[in-house]
């Protein structure tokens, strides 16, 4: 359940992506509901990953971390658990603000809405793909290439 939440989260995470770029409005009842379901299980990932996996232990999801950073890139550095927690409470804040007020959400800054974006896909490409072996590697690279040709094509039309 722990690998399959977070693949289905991103599945669902291109599915919205491709609605708001395809079709402006960010409010439809259609994207609320993409996601909104792809936060709760991007959500439940992280839940079951703190409960199952570190045993509610944050020195141990750190050192954890810091291991995989070292194995993949060299060097030691437990801080991604903080962009972890922060990729899930600022999705999370999204979600609030899209059900809580959808005129502002829909009339929010092109700046800001593309720097949450970027900052969600960047967490993904390190979870799903940097920091997997096999085939979740595989599984990571095309959900996130999915996500990518959905945004290269909505940027190439206009």
């Amino acid at each position: 359940m722990l690998a399959t939440s977070i693949y289905v989260s991103a599945s669902l995470y291109a599915i919205a992506l491709g609605l708001i770029l395809s079709k402006p409005q960010q409010t439809s009842a259609l994207f609320k509901v993409v996601w909104s379901t792809a936060c709760l299980l991007a959500a439940l990932h992280a839940y079951l990953a703190l409960s199952d996996v570190h045993h509610w232990n944050h020195h141990h999801a750190f050192e954890h971390i810091a291991n995989e950073t070292e194995r993949v890139l060299g060097f030691r550095f437990g801080y991604g658990v903080y962009f972890n927690y922060l990729f899930v409470l600022v999705w999370i804040a999204d979600v609030i603000w899209l059900w809580g007020s959808p005129e502002s959400y829909q009339n929010r800054s092109n700046r800001l809405s593309s720097a949450f974006h970027l900052f969600l896909i960047l967490i993904m490409v390190n979870g799903a793909v940097v920091f997997r072996d096999g085939l979740p590697r595989y599984l990571g690279i095309v959900v996130i290439a999915a996500i990518l040709a959905i945004w290269w094509r909505s940027k190439t039309r206009s």
